[in-house]
């Protein structure tokens, strides 16, 4: 595995949390170091290149398009609020990188915040980068989702900008509804540790309910008989021990436990309001 891989699987687990460190950390580590070779073949007429004319490798794609990005979601509303760029800082930090790598990756992130800045070319040239991988692609979305949600709220145009990263990388609708759930379902868990409880707790407990919905794909009339098929198939796609079958490493079993955890609480969220049985 390369050096890129190791940083960035080490600390993947602090900048996205939960699934992503599938994505970051398994993912690009695992197969980017892989892959580079494979994407310098196919884009030798690539026009992103280091100075000295070389292309890019499939590691520096996704690490340049991740920052420019950010900044770009950052700036859509009009101004990057301090959250926003306390976001970006705090990955920058925890990727352990040097001097030179920080700087570039802080160039992406103003080059992200142009009003010319070349979006669609920046994702076409990510999801070439990716050869497929769509769990990756599911991850830099949700990155971006982090950041617009940084300063406590989503406003329209990030929610439209967001939108329009979703179909450029071919990112379902019901996809992207996933992975808002998940994202809202940890800051929920996270506003309830640090809040103790108090007069906002009904409110919260809907929104919970909601995302639950929303995790499962499914919308809240859906009836008795539908929630019990999408949780079972959920749990069968993601279960660990098909990856254990196949011989999978302990981090992509671990990962698998995660997401299967977060679709059972989910379900029992979604069981209990209703009082369906088990």
């Amino acid at each position: 595995m390369g050096w890129w891989g190791k940083v960035i699987g080490g600390a993947a687990g602090w900048v996205v949390g939960g699934p992503l460190v599938a994505a970051l950390g398994v993912i690009v580590g695992d197969q980017f170091d892989r892959s580079s070779a494979r994407y310098r073949a196919a884009h030798q007429r690539d026009r992103f290149r280091h100075a000295d004319g070389g292309p890019l490798r499939a590691d520096e794609v996704f690490l340049d398009a991740t920052f420019a990005v950010m900044g770009h979601v950052a700036k859509i509303d009009g101004r990057v609020s301090e959250p926003e760029i306390g976001f970006a800082e705090a990955t920058i930090n925890q990727l352990g990188l040097d001097s030179e790598q920080r700087q570039q990756a802080i160039a992406r992130f103003r080059e992200g915040k142009r009003g010319d800045f070349p979006l669609i070319v920046t994702l076409d040239r990510l999801r070439a980068a990716c050869a497929g991988r769509h769990d990756l692609l599911r991850s830099f979305l949700e990155l971006q989702l982090r950041i617009a949600r940084a300063d406590g709220r989503l406003h329209l145009r990030e929610r439209n900008l967001l939108q329009r990263i979703r179909q450029q990388l071919g990112i379902s609708r019901a996809e992207y509804a996933q992975i808002e759930a998940l994202v809202a379902g940890r800051e929920h868990r996270a506003g309830a540790g640090a809040a103790g409880g108090g007069s906002s707790a009904p409110l919260a407990r809907r929104d919970r309910l909601r995302d639950a919905y929303r995790l499962l794909g499914l919308a809240p009339e859906a009836d008795e008989t539908r929630v019990k098929r999408a949780y079972r198939q959920l749990m069968s796609q993601h279960h660990p021990d098909k990856l254990v079958a196949r011989g999978a490493s302990d981090e992509k079993i671990r990962v698998a436990n995660q997401k299967t955890q977060e679709i059972r609480e989910a379900y029992e969220l979604i069981r209990r309001a209703r009082g369906i049985g088990r």
